[in-house]
């Protein structure tokens, strides 16, 4: 719940960070696992409206968390997938990730794109027509980058959640029931799919080294199991 109290533009971090502490407190320490299935505490302000002081299990408050982030994701990308693309011309690319207000955030480098083509004189400056056009494209292309960017967010906090929830249960099969009545399916299915995507990812961009890596395929493979 601590995330409710810092700045919009420091949720993620403070989330990640976290769990990212939480994962490494659990992963091979059979005490710090115990405590944290035993432990109780409020539920996340992002599934409850009201104000309440109220505890519950951390593992509820954490599979609700999951549950949450986890379809917010899917939803983005079912909308992502069902609407139609159309080829144009490539807009300027150039730019950062940034952190915002919003989340994080493709911001595109706009003004050093501006101020080169103003210092060079010899080039033909373009019809009006085409500038509006290249804006159009660019407008376009970053809300894309953005609503990625906030896809991207909510995937990886349930990655995080659902990584800290199997390294619970690897080697306590006890705790595997404790755990999937949580789970608003029931079952691991939704954790073993975006551990996967997530595992493909951190490949992809060469994001972690080969011991990560082999962990979170372990955990995938313990999920799998149950």
């Amino acid at each position: 719940d601590t995330p409710r109290h810092v700045p919009i533009d420091m949720r993620f971090d403070m989330l990640v960070l976290s769990l990212g502490l939480l994962i490494n407190m659990v992963e091979h320490c059979g005490v710090n696992k115990r405590k944290l299935v035993e432990a109780e505490t409020c539920r996340s302000y992002e599934v409850t409206s009201d104000n309440s002081t109220s505890q519950v299990p951390a593992t509820k408050a954490l599979c609700e968390v999951f549950s949450t982030r986890f379809e917010i994701a899917k939803t983005m990308e079912e909308q992502d997938f069902g609407e139609p693309s159309t080829p144009k011309a490539s807009p300027n690319k150039s730019g950062e990730w940034k952190e915002s207000d919003s989340g994080i955030e493709w911001v595109v480098s706009s003004a050093k794109k501006e101020k080169e083509d103003s210092n060079d004189t010899s080039r033909v400056q373009p019809p009006e027509n085409d500038k509006l056009d290249n804006l159009d494209d660019e407008e376009t292309f970053t809300k894309a980058l953005h609503r990625a960017g906030k896809h991207m967010e909510n995937s990886i906090i349930a990655s995080y959640v659902a990584l800290l929830l199997g390294c619970l249960i690897q080697d306590n099969t006890m705790y595997v029931s404790q755990v999937k009545e949580h789970l608003a399916s029931g079952s691991f299915e939704d954790l073993i799919t975006i551990l996967k995507k997530f595992l493909g990812f951190m490949n992809l961009t060469r994001a972690i080294g080969s011991t990560g890596g082999k962990s979170i395929a372990h955990v995938i493979e313990v999920l799998e199991g149950c």
